[in-house]
């Protein structure tokens, strides 16, 4: 498998992980053992469903983070490089900006991850050696984003858990 596509696939590896445990935990040791759900239960389901819930509490955030990243950033130098060296058709690109415009529209972890983007390219246009017209440029690109998605482009200040729509 090409490393392109692995790097990818990590954004659906951490989902699955997640969804695999809290199926595990909520439907298959029930099954197996029905007072596994059962607070006083000490049998062995019913450890590993503790387990199982307390890992996923303590790791959720931090990898629901990281698949935003991973998907912002490689989404992102995809469309960037695609249009730089016109590597893609348009049709692909925008298929690559739509899914980045939803994602947007339903992950608070997508949006969190855009407004870190926009802190570091700020932080880094600040340096008075950077020419003013890159400044500009980076202004006009960050109207035009905050356009198409809506005006919300890095303006999400209540953070991911703020919002538990994508849970």
């Amino acid at each position: 498998m090409a490393r392109p596509v692995a790097l990818a696939l990590v954004p659906y590896v951490i989902f699955s992980l997640f969804h695999v445990l809290t199926y595990l935990r909520t439907t298959i040791l029930p099954a197996v053992d029905p007072k596994s759900t059962s607070e006083a239960d000490n049998g062995t389901a019913a450890m590993v469903s503790k387990r199982i819930g307390i890992w996923v509490k303590a790791n959720y955030e931090r990898a629901m983070q990281l698949a935003a990243r991973v998907e912002v950033v490689l989404l992102g130098l995809r469309v960037v490089l695609g249009l730089v060296i016109r590597s893609t058709t348009l049709t692909t690109l925008l298929v690559y900006v739509g899914f980045l415009r939803y994602r947007f529209a339903t992950s608070p972890f997508v949006r969190q991850q855009f407004s870190q983007v926009n802190l570091v390219v700020d932080h880094t246009l600040a340096d008075p050696r950077v020419p003013p017209a890159a400044r500009d440029a980076w202004r006009t690109f960050t109207n035009l984003v905050s356009t198409y998605f809506g005006g919300r482009a890095g303006k999400n200040p209540a953070g991911p858990a703020a919002s538990s729509s994508s849970r």
